[in-house]
């Protein structure tokens, strides 16, 4: 299996709207280029959190994956 390549920026920091966020399906894409790369390495998994803005699929070739999202009251 190939590793994944993921992209990173401060969501606060993303300011070119590719579109509007899209509630049905939980996201919302920008043109601003990520400050960081991480590889994740097959095997292996990473953790966004609402306020990290992250560039998925990145990597060449394909990639196997499970994207998981975990709703969160932060008011608790």
């Amino acid at each position: 299996m190939n590793a994944d390549v993921i992209g990173w920026k401060p969501a606060g920091e993303c300011r070119k709207p590719e579109q509007p966020f899209n509630v049905e399906k939980d996201v919302q894409l920008f043109l601003d280029p990520p400050d960081s790369w991480m590889t994740v390495p097959a095997g292996c998994f990473g953790i966004y959190f609402p306020e990290d803005g992250h560039a998925p699929q990145a990597a060449e070739g394909a990639v196997h994956k499970v994207v998981v999202k975990v709703a969160v009251d932060w008011a608790g």
